[in-house]
């Protein structure tokens, strides 16, 4: 883990220099992917959460976000706590373990290859909420492509 003063340093410096780094613009869009998904999920019927739970197993049942690896992804890791906790953005996620303990960047980059492209139409719809389709083709995108 990176020292307090060593993190802090580094966020002055970006801060002066009005950067995005690519880590931190990844991390915005899955805590964004993320939010849509759970708070998507809780408005979904019963008959809709039987079929996200059979059509996206294993990752349908109650879908929520592990967070990244605070060992092998600790930039993500240390961008999602300071957007989290020191920017008090995505507060749904403000008062959860987000060490994941297993790989997660590449896992959330193919689902949102299928995400950022929902997401820019939602505004165009009657409702800001993701469908069960939607979330049936997102959470399948977790599952490893085969080689």
């Amino acid at each position: 883990m990176h020292s307090s003063s060593s993190s802090t340093n580094t966020r002055s410096r970006l801060l002066e220099r009005n950067e995005t780094p690519a880590h931190v613009k990844h991390v915005v869009d899955v805590l964004d992917m993320w939010s849509f998904i759970e708070s998507s999920y809780k408005k979904l019927s019963a008959n809709d959460r039987q079929r996200l739970k059979d059509e996206a197993a294993p990752f349908g049942e109650d879908p929520k976000f592990s967070g990244f690896d605070g060992n092998n992804e600790s930039e993500y890791y240390s961008a999602a706590r300071f957007l989290i906790d020191d920017m008090r953005r995505f507060g749904s996620f403000a008062d959860r373990d987000i060490d994941s303990h297993s790989a997660s960047v590449e896992r959330n980059a193919r689902m949102l290859d299928v995400f950022l492209p929902i997401r820019d139409e939602l505004g165009e719809r009657p409702r800001l909420d993701l469908t069960v389709d939607d979330l049936i083709a997102i959470l399948g995108a977790r599952v490893h492509p085969r080689i």
